[in-house]
């Protein structure tokens, strides 16, 4: 069957910033444009209404007014605003970003989805729009999302965010070259973000000097990646990760990726994401220690996938 209104969007890494971006500090986002979520709209022969076919999980979501499932969000909204009453189509939906490690999935998959059925519906989105919508998804599956997955995927730069904000374009002065290692080990973001509150309503002050560190870090790296400084870039991140294994937030799978990225020539490397398991990123200025890098993930057993942050001025 023909594929119609066919549409992709990105993963996403952290550089620096997060849990304390739920905080109200900033953190900063690239995006992942070599691994994508794609959906795609086939016309419905043999079923009636509309349904979400989630190949890779063999699942099929049935969208109903009611439908509080992440796409029902996204499509519903699509279709009131196209004033349409009877519809008949599947989106059908893949994905190349892991899920449950930090990659941003759930909030590219609604945007995939989003993109594919407003184009098919002949509706024309705002970058603000889409964004606003994908976070309103991704409430569905986190509860209180940062909002930095939705701007960063949506918006397809790197950016640097502040909760609450408009998102900032950030133009690298030099390129970036990025490698994740995934741990293999799963944790939830909801739960993550649970016991980060909890310890931050124990000891207040200890995690609010901890935040406004991690803060400062970020503002410094903002600086360093428009002046182009990838060897101080990788020393902010190193210094975000002591914080972060402070908070209980690192595994000792995400160590030892760690320590392979360094010894392998990596200018910074920590965890990504929610911590707990998930991934590392690791950044470099040369494609040629970016290879020696994912080789030395790669050989000690870990996946890991690549992309570049490409110079802008």
């Amino acid at each position: 069957m023909m594929k119609i209104a066919e549409q992709s969007a990105c993963g996403k890494s952290i550089l620096l910033g997060e849990h304390a971006v739920v905080y109200g500090q900033p953190a900063i986002a690239v995006p992942m444009e070599d691994i994508r979520a794609y959906a795609w709209i086939e016309e419905n022969n043999d079923k009636e209404g509309v349904r979400v076919e989630a190949i890779d999980l063999d699942e099929e979501i049935i969208i109903e007014d009611e439908n509080k499932h992440q796409f029902a969000i996204v499509i519903n909204d699509l279709i009131k605003k196209n004033k349409t009453e009877k519809l008949n189509f599947t989106v059908k939906l893949t994905s190349e970003i892991p899920q449950s490690v930090g990659m941003g999935s759930s909030a590219a998959t609604s945007a995939a989805v989003c993109r594919c059925v407003a184009k098919y519906l002949g509706i024309s989105l705002s970058q603000e729009e889409e964004s606003e919508l994908v976070f309103r998804a991704e409430e569905v599956v986190h509860g209180t999302p940062s909002g930095i997955d939705n701007n960063v995927i949506v918006y397809e730069k790197p950016i640097l965010f502040v909760k609450g904000e408009a998102p900032k374009i950030l133009h690298s002065k030099k390129d970036l070259y990025i490698v994740i290692g995934q741990s293999g080990v799963e944790s939830s973001t909801m739960e993550m973000v649970k016991n980060i509150r909890k310890l931050v309503k124990e000891n207040p002050n200890e995690f609010e000097i901890k935040f406004d560190k991690i803060g400062k870090l970020v503002e410094e790296s903002e600086k360093n990646i428009e002046n182009g400084r990838v060897d101080k870039i990788g020393v902010l991140m190193n210094e975000n990760q002591e914080i972060l294994r402070e908070m209980q937030l690192s595994h000792p799978e995400l160590e030892t990726i760690i320590e392979i990225a360094k010894r392998a020539g990596a200018l910074g490397a920590k965890l990504t994401g929610k911590g707990g398991g998930g991934n590392v990123v690791a950044i470099s200025d040369k494609v040629e220690t970016q290879k020696l890098i994912a080789n030395s993930i790669e050989g000690a057993g870990y996946r890991v996938c690549k992309t570049k942050v490409g110079a802008t001025l």
